[in-house]
């Protein structure tokens, strides 16, 4: 499927589960792991139209996604921790919460979201 693009979400979210249902049927497969964000598709205190469909999907065939919490790029993206703990602290004073959101789809609720 790399390099096919889709006119909408709907018709990404269509052959997704259409290949859910082929995995699943053929090699039994149930936790589906890939990374899928969209920053710009929910608002912080929203559940996206791409979580409602991943939900979806995962209710109607008894099985799990786990994606990516974000695709930030490398001027947003949170540098590594620290070690020491007063160093940690200072970036989180300096950040602030609203820099590490996540991204649409990992507010979904019948999956797993994950972060480095």
């Amino acid at each position: 499927m790399l390099g096919q693009y889709y006119s909408t979400p709907d018709e990404f979210f269509d052959q997704l589960e259409e290949l859910v249902v082929h995995a699943k049927a053929e090699a039994g497969t149930r936790v589906f792991n890939f990374s899928l964000g969209s920053p710009n598709g929910r608002t912080r205190h929203s559940y996206s139209t791409f979580a409602s469909r991943l939900d979806e999907i995962a209710r109607l065939h008894d099985v799990i996604f786990v994606v990516s919490a974000g695709n930030l790029d490398g001027t947003q993206r949170r540098p590594e921790w620290p070690v020491e703990t007063d160093k940690a602290l200072e970036m989180l004073a300096q950040r602030g919460a609203r820099d590490d959101g996540i991204t649409a789809p990992a507010e979904h609720m019948f999956g797993l979201s994950v972060g480095p």
